[in-house]
């Protein structure tokens, strides 16, 4: 099992990101039916898929503790 890193997982999102994107942006070509709403699924699922990998990347490093301190009493 490979470990994904977070570098990936940031790309990756972003990639999803833009595909989302790309296929609300194409729901416009069609006026209605199968294919609308074809792409309006796969638009929401790319977004709710994207959304995951940047939570979790932003959990992880919290809990890792690559991130900022933001509390002064945490210095110490």
């Amino acid at each position: 099992m490979s470990k994904v890193t977070s570098t990936t997982r940031l790309s990756g999102g972003f990639v999803l990101l833009l595909l989302g994107l790309g296929t609300y942006l194409a729901t416009g070509f069609f006026e209605g039916g199968f294919f609308r709403g074809l792409f309006q699924g796969a638009t929401i699922a790319l977004m709710v898929l994207a959304a995951y990998f940047f939570g979790r990347e932003i959990q992880d490093r919290r809990r890792s503790g690559d991130a900022p301190m933001w509390r002064p009493s945490d210095r110490d």
